[in-house]
């Protein structure tokens, strides 16, 4: 039979492989989530690429790139900074999780 003391090392050991486990899963989807939506955009930007819009006045502002035919554009440039921001914010909560212990 093992000791006190060598069944407590056994478990936590056995936790931080099933953390690790964990981290690298999580690591994973994130990973395959990141690509998916790269590939979206790509795709986006590609039906969308044909579509040709007429040179703006310095009058115009980016509401206006909607009705000018450029909304695709604009779908695209916001969908790709709210994903930025959410991988932003998903790795500084998971740095910060990870420096408190």
């Amino acid at each position: 039979m093992r000791s006190t003391d060598e069944m407590t090392l056994a478990i936590h050991a056995r936790a931080k492989v099933l953390r690790r486990e964990g981290e690298n899963r999580r690591i994973m989807l994130l990973g395959g989530a990141s690509t998916a939506l790269g590939l979206a955009l790509v795709a986006l930007i590609g039906a969308l690429g044909g579509l040709q819009h007429r040179a703006m006045n310095a009058d115009y502002a980016g509401t206006s790139l909607l009705s000018e035919g450029a909304g695709g554009y604009v779908l695209a440039g916001v969908t790709a900074f709210m994903a930025g921001v959410a991988t932003a914010v998903t790795c500084i909560r998971r740095r910060n999780k990870n420096d408190q212990k």
